[in-house]
């Protein structure tokens, strides 16, 4: 991963947890991405039926800062993403609850039956695990 000029303490735990997980993957089937990072810790993933950004082996060259990848048009909005010129547009169909990713790639979504949907921006996510274990007591599809 190319690392920006100025990284969060999110952003850099993040990839620690990107990389400890990617770890523990078989390298085949691997997933093109990209998986963007953010700079609040948050990560998505664009590669073409990705199952979950921990769900898959995701190699280093394929996991960027946000900030790297312009051209596309994020589901989450960071301080970085959201002064990129595009950035009011996505501040518009924001959902401003926070998204959960499992291991078991289901997506929660604290804003409930408000959520915008899971395509939809979130002006925060996570993966399940991030702050302890799952309170649905997920599990692994690897």
């Amino acid at each position: 991963m190319l690392v920006p000029d100025s990284v969060t303490d999110a952003e850099l735990s993040t990839v620690q947890l990107v990389a400890t997980a990617m770890s523990r993957l078989p390298t085949d089937p691997a997933c093109p991405g990209p998986l963007l990072v953010h700079t609040d810790g948050a990560f998505e993933c664009h590669g073409p039926g990705c199952p979950g950004g921990l769900a898959i082996f995701h190699g280093q060259d394929d996991v960027d800062p946000c900030s790297r990848r312009p051209e596309i048009r994020t589901r989450h909005g960071c301080p970085r993403c959201l002064t990129r010129s595009d950035g009011a547009a996505l501040v518009e169909h924001t959902c401003t609850g926070e998204q959960v990713e499992h291991d078991d790639c289901g997506i929660d979504c604290s804003a409930g039956d408000a959520c915008l949907g899971t395509d939809a921006l979130h002006l925060s996510g996570r993966s399940c695990r991030m702050f302890g274990t799952c309170s649905r007591n997920c599990r692994s599809t690897g």
